[in-house]
């Protein structure tokens, strides 16, 4: 739930490279770095539900618990990070759907097929993301691991 920590971006470029088809581009350390291209690709992580939307209000339990969940957040260029703004997450849909990264293009579709993004659909991807980590890192975990644990 600490979205400035540097594992964060870290799992969330992993995850981005392994979602991928085979086609698609991937993220490479350089560009995960910020050591080449311009300064609008540096690699940010977005709030898939803003942390200040301009058309609603994020109740104390949203902010404290699903704002800055990783399963709310999204490895991004900077520049997109901008223009996404504080959109609400259906205005934020097609912009996702048409990038080339594989995450915000299922995000979009949960979005899509949802109608909504909400609590619901942050664990949901929270748990992706968590199924990921234990696959690629080998983790040793049980069934009482707080991290399994909504």
């Amino acid at each position: 739930n600490y979205h400035y920590h540097q594992i964060t971006r870290y799992v969330l470029w992993k995850h981005e490279n392994s979602l991928g088809l085979h086609n698609d581009r991937k993220v490479s350390p350089w560009e995960y770095l910020g050591l080449i291209g311009k300064s609008n690709m540096q690699s940010t992580l977005e709030h898939i539900s803003a942390r200040n939307p301009r058309d609603a209000h994020n109740t104390e339990e949203f902010r404290s618990k699903y704002l800055n969940n990783i399963g709310n957040l999204a490895f991004m260029p900077k520049g997109m990070n901008s223009t996404l703004g504080n959109r609400s997450e259906l205005e934020k849909q097609p912009l996702l759907q048409a990038s080339s990264y594989a995450a915000h293009r299922e995000i979009a579709d949960m979005i899509l097929t949802r109608g909504e993004w909400n609590e619901e659909s942050i664990l949901a991807r929270k748990g992706d993301i968590i199924h990921f980590i234990i696959d690629r890192w080998q983790v040793k975990v049980s069934e009482t691991t707080p991290v399994l644990v909504n």
